[in-house]
């Protein structure tokens, strides 16, 4: 008489365990994944306030393309007011932006307002006060 015990369970039980640990692997990556974080340009910025001149510089850092940068003074949007302008100048190291004339200021932010970022990302604060 020849053995002929059943190996099927057997190879059920194995096709179903690796289904399970498909299943589990595929439903940890969708819950545990998250997005690619966005790149977030850093800078670091040297204020002066002789009192009536503003002057912003870019000592070191990455390069702020034009248009992607909001200027706030006194928490006012005073981007335009700048020279140069910074809708066309980009925010390299070295760069200084100067804001004439100009009477107490309190504080200056520096926001950045890149590709896929519509709320702003504060790169720099500076309170007076």
């Amino acid at each position: 008489m020849q053995n002929t015990s059943a190996v099927s369970e057997l190879v059920g039980t194995l096709i179903l365990i690796a289904i399970i640990s498909g299943a589990v692997g595929i439903v940890a990556v969708a819950i545990l994944s998250q997005p690619v974080p966005r790149d977030i340009p850093a800078v670091r910025v040297f204020v002066i306030d002789e009192g009536y001149n503003l002057t912003l510089q870019n000592q070191g850092g990455d390069t702020l393309p034009p248009g992607t940068y909001r200027i706030l003074v006194n928490s006012a949007d005073r981007t335009a007011d700048f020279t140069p302008p910074p809708s066309v100048t980009p925010f390299m190291i070295g760069q200084t932006l100067t804001l004439t004339p100009v009477t107490g200021v309190r504080s200056v932010t520096l926001v950045y307002q890149g590709e896929d970022i519509s709320e702003g990302v504060v790169l720099f604060s500076k309170n007076f006060e």
